[in-house]
């Protein structure tokens, strides 16, 4: 096993399981066998399939939390719900992200893609091929396939990328579990990360890295908009948090800024700092305190504005910006 996992191996519960320790001969017998795992006990698993890793949403009857459904819930309970219930239609931006990740970390176990050469997602011919397509195939255009390898090919020639990606671990799937609780009753909750690439040890610390593809720009003011836009940060503190759990001592959180538009490719590194992560733990607390409360007392206001005390929705004032007034007034 790699050495950068020996701290883990020392604790039985953190030990990285490779993928070759289930069949791989038949998907159906494979499917069957996964199913039946206790991913909790294992904690760190090596070569998960994406497609099985974001199948797991359940244990024992109870959700399981990942940066996602996290960046929903601190939206609002109603927002968590949605997500949750709601099913995720695949755009084009996001199977080009897919595929740049994929080329980028795991470019020896490609997923399926299938190839559509038509105009636009709308056509009869795509729709077709989507509907007939296996669920874990990417349908794509044959443009976005293009640009996702042109993408990948240009992003490579920063050298500093290139050089990382060659010493560490992609897609580590990690589960862990978090106690929340709201006055005097507390909850187990099953929580999930897979950061894109953790590295090697570096004065006994590990830093991952996460790549991202826009199409507004990557310089720091544009991708530092888009970050705070998506939570970006977020996600950092939530797997800072994962990766301790699982017994790894984290240093930094890096996000590669991958552009998605002429001249494709082009990718600027930026490093997360340490005093936001730290912030954003305060948001995620507070966000789970929310999700203890309702696990205690499912009559609460579950909008975005919040509620008081007594659980009744929480009245703000409205503020008018500036510029929306008439001048003069």
């Amino acid at each position: 096993m790699p050495n950068i996992y020996q701290k883990t191996q020392k604790q039985p519960s953190m030990e990285l399981v490779e993928s070759n320790l289930y069949d791989t001969t038949s998907s159906d017998d494979k499917s069957l066998k996964i199913d039946s795992r206790d991913y909790w006990k294992e904690s760190i698993i090596s070569g998960l399939e994406n497609s099985h890793y974001h199948s797991i949403n359940e244990r024992d009857g109870k959700k399981v939390w990942s940066s996602t459904s996290l960046r929903q819930l601190i939206k609002s309970i109603s927002h968590l719900n949605h997500y949750w219930t709601e099913e995720i239609k695949p755009s084009g931006p996001m199977d080009i992200g897919s595929l740049i990740h994929a080329l980028l970390l795991e470019p020896d176990d490609l997923p399926d893609v299938v190839a559509i050469k038509a105009a636009s997602r709308n056509t009869k011919m795509f729709k077709e091929a989507l509907k007939e397509s296996d669920p874990s195939s990417l349908v794509m255009l044959q443009h976005e396939i293009d640009t996702a390898h042109q993408c990948s090919e240009s992003a490579l020639k920063n050298r500093y990328l290139k050089n990382v990606l060659t010493n560490g671990q992609a897609e580590l799937s990690i589960f862990f579990e978090l106690e929340i609780s709201w006055k005097n009753t507390s909850y187990q909750i099953p929580c999930k990360i897979r950061p894109d690439f953790l590295l090697a040890p570096h004065l006994d610390k590990q830093d991952w890295i996460d790549i991202k593809t826009t199409s507004k720009g990557i310089d720091s003011k544009s991708f530092g908009s888009i970050a705070g836009q998506y939570g970006n940060v977020i996600q950092c503190a939530w797997y800072r948090r994962g990766l301790r759990a699982a017994g790894i001592d984290t240093g930094h959180s890096l996000q590669v800024a991958v552009s998605t538009v002429p001249p494709v490719g082009l990718c600027e590194i930026y490093r997360v700092k340490e005093e936001d992560m730290n912030r954003a733990d305060f948001i995620i607390d507070d966000a789970l305190e929310t999700w203890a409360r309702f696990l205690t007392d499912d009559s609460i206001w579950t909008g975005p504005s919040g509620c008081d005390d007594g659980g009744w929705p929480i009245i703000k004032d409205l503020n008018i910006p500036r510029w929306s007034w008439p001048e003069g007034y």
